[in-house]
């Protein structure tokens, strides 16, 4: 009995973590009503951009992944500074365009639930950020 105990507790300690993502995906996303598009790398969100967006094409800017629980580094993501706080249970997001402050917001992330956030105005359209823990 002690052994089957401190087997499953063994597993128990092995599998929480993983349920947990340990990484983040951040994508820049230019959404306009002009020209082609190109979603390619958004494959996995384009469904989501597209419930949430009355824009018709997308093209990948600029992506980055980060570890976490997340370390307050500011990421450069085309002209915009994304600093990520936290763990996915509690992340604290501030989105700056040189020194002015776009947005922060608290936030709980499900695992490959995309999270959008943004509409900044860009030339040909709107600007968002993909959030994905994995």
């Amino acid at each position: 009995m002690k052994t089957w105990c401190l087997a499953f507790l063994c597993l128990c300690a092995w599998t929480l973590p993983a349920m947990a993502g340990s990484s983040m995906s951040i994508r820049l996303v230019e959404a306009s009503a002009q020209g082609k598009g190109d979603s390619s790398g958004l494959e996995d969100v384009v469904d989501v951009l597209k419930k949430n967006l009355p824009l018709p094409f997308y093209t990948l800017v600029d992506r980055t992944r980060i570890s976490l629980p997340a370390n307050g580094k500011p990421l450069n993501l085309g002209s915009y500074t994304i600093t990520c706080t936290g763990s996915q249970d509690a992340l604290v997001i501030v989105v700056q365009q040189g020194a002015r402050k776009l947005l922060q917001t608290s936030v709980k992330l499900d695992n490959k639930s995309p999270l959008v956030l943004g509409g900044f105005p860009s030339e040909k359209g709107k600007m968002v950020l993909v959030f994905v823990v994995k």
